[in-house]
């Protein structure tokens, strides 16, 4: 018979609302404005993926030595004042948000229950030291994503035929997220 050791790798699988067009809303960490790109392409999974990673760091459940994202030199422009940053640091807050709040229900509670659910039973008290331990035996709500409106107008990138949306109000030239060609005003 063969061992059946546990799976070392740990999957997630999350659920994320696009728009009507599968379109997923990003944010420039400059300028503040909202536009969204087609989804999911691996530069968007790989920056969602970052996100779980870094909340993992964060709780601290991984270190910054344990094996990370491949480090590609993929950048992404915002549309309106042409930044150029990594493509995490375009993720929507809200989206970072829920990323948070699912790793914190699926990863880091389960870990917690594991780790201390049967404490209590391992202290002993004595006659001037009483020990209890206690804590929520629920897990919290699963977050949930979505709907996600359809609020904003399309662009195509003919030199990329990356697909895009910015605000129907932005009157000056945008920035293709991809290949960061200046396209004219829409």
């Amino acid at each position: 018979m063969a061992d059946m050791a546990e799976d070392p790798v740990k999957h997630l699988q999350l659920s994320i609302a696009g728009d009507a067009g599968g379109y997923l809303r990003r944010q420039c960490p400059r300028c503040g404005q909202d536009f969204k790109q087609k989804g999911p392409d691996n530069a968007q999974q790989d920056a969602l993926a970052w996100w779980l990673l870094q909340t993992l760091r964060d709780a601290q459940l991984t270190s910054p030595e344990d094996g990370g994202l491949p480090t590609e030199d993929i950048m992404t422009c915002c549309p309106y004042c042409a930044k150029l940053a990594p493509p995490q640091d375009f993720v929507h807050p809200e989206l970072v948000s829920y990323i948070r709040r699912v790793a914190q229900r699926e990863i880091i509670e389960p870990m917690f229950f594991r780790m201390f659910g049967n404490i209590d039973s391992g202290l002993r008290s004595s006659v001037r030291v009483r020990l209890s331990a206690s804590g929520p035996s629920v897990r919290s709500p699963r977050p949930i994503s979505g709907p996600e409106p359809d609020d904003l107008i399309p662009v195509h990138c003919l030199e990329c035929n990356c697909a895009f949306k910015v605000d129907g109000g932005w009157r000056g030239t945008v920035h293709c997220p991809e290949c960061h060609t200046e396209l004219l005003p829409l």
